[in-house]
C-alpha cells in the first residue's frame, strides 16, 4: 500500500496541507505503512538495524521519533508550583526524554522526505506500544499500516530498562527503591517527576487490547523476545514476508545494539578516562582542553563524559554486593558490569504480572508458563 496523502484525511491533516504549497505537499505527506511499535528493552534496536538494511525498505536514521504517542499530547505535572523543586524536576526530566520527539506534522513527515522506491516504508518507536493515544493516532494517520512488536518477560524487560537507566545516567536509585516507588496505578505510563518506571511498560496484554480493538488483528505481527534472540535470521525473514518484501535478502547481523549494563573499565574505558582527566584539568593545560575535547565527535565525548560516572556507580554497587537487589558480576566480554536481581524482587514481580502474563497467554495463543518461574 502507497501510503501517500488521502483524501480523507482528518482534520489536522487537511489543516496543514492547507498551509503549504502543492511542491511541499508532494514532498511531506508521506507516511509509513508499518510500524515497529514496541516493547521497549526487547530487541527493537536491533530489528529496526536489520530492517532499514533492506533494500525495498525504508525506515529513516532517526529511531524513536515517538510521533503517535505524544502527537498534541500536553505534559501532566504532578504538582501546581511552577518554581517547585517537583516541577523543576518533572520538566527536566519530559525535556530530556522528548527533546527527540518528533510530535507535530511536518517534522514527522519530513523523516520520509528521502522515501524513493522503497516498498515499505516505517518507523520504530517503541513508545507506541504502552502510551495510551498511540494506537488511536496511528488509526487516524495512517489506519492500513501494519505493525510489528517483539515482547520480552516483563519482569525482565523491567530489570533491563533500570540497568539502561543506570547507563544513560537516569537512574541513581536501587533497583528495589525504583520498583517500590513506582505508583501502579498512576496517570505517568513511563516516567514520573524526574524518574523511570519500568513496571508499568510491561503490563502487555492491556496494551494489546488497544491495539486489537482498532485494527485487524492480520495487521498485528507479534514475537517473543525470546524468539527472536534465539533464531534473529528467522524472525526477521518472517517480518520480510509479513512486508511483502523479498524475504532472501540476509542483513548484517554482527553488531550488538543498545545493551543494557555499565561499560567496564577496558581500553577503550582506559582512554576515556585519560581524555576526561585531560578535560578536568585546570591551569596551563585548560587551552589543551578545547583542542581536545571540542575536537572529539560527539559520540565519544558522550562516552568520555560516562566513563567517569560509570565508574563510581560500578564501585558504588560493588560496595552494596549482596544487599537488596543488586550482585553484580562481569560479563567478560570486555564491555558490561550487569547486576542480577534477588530471587525475592523477581518473585515480587512476577506476582505482578501474574494476572497480566495469563491473560496475554490467550491473547497470544502462546505458552508463557517460563516467564512465570523465579
Amino acid at each position: 500500500m502507497d501510503p501517500r496523502l488521502r483524501e480523507d484525511d482528518k482534520m489536522e491533516r487537511e489543516e496543514f496541507v492547507s498551509s503549504v504549497t502543492l511542491p511541499e505537499v508532494l514532498l511531506k505527506t508521506i507516511w509509513p505503512n508499518f510500524l515497529v511499535i514496541g516493547a521497549p528493552k526487547c530487541g527493537t534496536r536491533s530489528l529496526y538495524s536489520y530492517l532499514r538494511q533492506h533494500p525495498d525498505i525504508y525506515m529513516p536514521e532517526r529511531k524513536d521519533p515517538h510521533f503517535f504517542a505524544y502527537h498534541n499530547e500536553q505534559m501532566k505535572l504532578p504538582i501546581e508550583s511552577y518554581d517547585s523543586p517537583e516541577y523543576l524536576a518533572c520538566r527536566a526530566f519530559y525535556d530530556r526524554i522528548t527533546h527527540s520527539a518528533a510530535s507535530d506534522i511536518p517534522t514527522y513527515t519530513d523523516l520520509f522526505n528521502d522515501v524513493g522506491k522503497e516498498k515499505a516504508i516505517g518507523e520504530a518507536s517503541t513508545t507506541s506500544l504502552y502510551h495510551p493515544p498511540a494506537a488511536g493516532n496511528i488509526k487516524r494517520f495512517t489506519p492500513d499500516a501494519k505493525m510489528i512488536a517483539i515482547l520480552r518477560n516483563p519482569t525482565d524487560r523491567a530489570f533491563s530498562a533500570y540497568t539502561d537507566g543506570l547507563r544513560r545516567g537516569h537512574e541513581d536509585r536501587t533497583f528495589k527503591d525504583a520498583i517500590e516507588q513506582e505508583p501502579i496505578d498512576s496517570d505517568y505510563i513511563w516516567w514520573g517527576p524526574g524518574k523511570l518506571y519500568y513496571v508499568r511498560p510491561g503490563f502487555y496484554s492491556k496494551q494489546l487490547q488497544r491495539y486489537y480493538e482498532h485494527f485487524d488483528r492480520k495487521q498485528i505481527k507479534i514475537y517473543l523476545f525470546d524468539e527472536f534472540t534465539r533464531d534473529p535470521s528467522g524472525v526477521v525473514k518472517d517480518i520480510f514476508n509479513f512486508l511483502e518484501v523479498d524475504d532472501s535478502f540476509e542483513p548484517d547481523m554482527s553488531r550488538k545494539e543498545n545493551v543494557s549494563g555499565i561499560p567496564v573499565n577496558g581500553h577503550f574505558d582506559s582512554l576515556f578516562n585519560f581524555a576526561h582527566n585531560i578535560y578536568d584539568k585546570s591551569g596551563p593545560i585548560k587551552g589543551v582542553k578545547n583542542l581536545v575535547w571540542k575536537g572529539l565527535p560527539k559520540r565519544f565525548r558522550d562516552n568520555i563524559s560516562t566513563a567517569k560516572r560509570n565508574a563510581s556507580l560500578v564501585k558504588h554497587f560493588e560496595k552494596e554486593g549482596n544487599n537488596h537487589d543488586a550482585n553484580w558480576k562481569t560479563y567478560y566480554d570486555g564491555q558490561f558490569v550487569k547486576p542480577t536481581m534477588s530471587s525475592d524482587i523477581k518473585s515480587q514481580l512476577i506476582d505482578t504480572f501474574r494476572e497480566d502474563i495469563r491473560v496475554l497467554e490467550g491473547m497470544l495463543d502462546k505458552d508463557l508458563s517460563h516467564w512465570l518461574r523465579c
